[in-house]
C-alpha cells in the first residue's frame, strides 16, 4: 500500500530518492520495490569499494547538493537560514527581558 501510494502522490516525479530529485539526475540508484534484492544491492555497491571513479562522481555530485540548496544569493543553505532567524528571535525575546532562565 505504501509504495502505490508514494507512486500515485509522486507520479510524476522520476526519481524518489532526496539526492536524485534535488540534483534531478540518478546519484544514488534506486532499488524500488522488486528491484531491491541482493542480486541489485551488490550489483550497485562493488563500483564503489575502493577509490574508483564511479565513486568519485558520486562525491563530487553529492557534495554539490550544498550549493543547490542555498537559499539563492546568500551563501546559506535553508537550514542555515532557518536556524539564524531563530536565534535572532531568542535574541530579541532575551533583549526585552521575556526568556527567563530556568531556577
Amino acid at each position: 500500500f505504501d509504495f502505490w501510494l508514494a507512486r500515485l502522490v509522486l507520479k510524476n516525479f522520476t526519481f524518489m530518492g532526496l539526492p536524485n530529485l534535488v540534483l534531478q539526475e540518478c546519484v544514488v540508484p534506486e532499488l524500488i520495490q522488486n528491484d531491491c534484492n541482493v542480486e541489485n544491492i551488490v550489483k550497485q555497491i562493488m563500483p564503489l569499494l575502493g577509490e574508483t571513479s564511479e565513486r568519485t562522481i558520486m562525491m563530487q555530485k553529492l557534495a554539490s547538493i550544498r550549493q543547490h540548496l542555498q537559499v539563492m544569493g546568500s551563501g546559506e543553505t535553508a537550514i542555515e537560514r532557518a536556524a539564524a532567524i531563530v536565534r535572532q528571535a531568542l535574541a530579541e525575546q532575551d533583549n526585552q527581558g521575556k526568556i527567563q532562565p530556568n531556577q
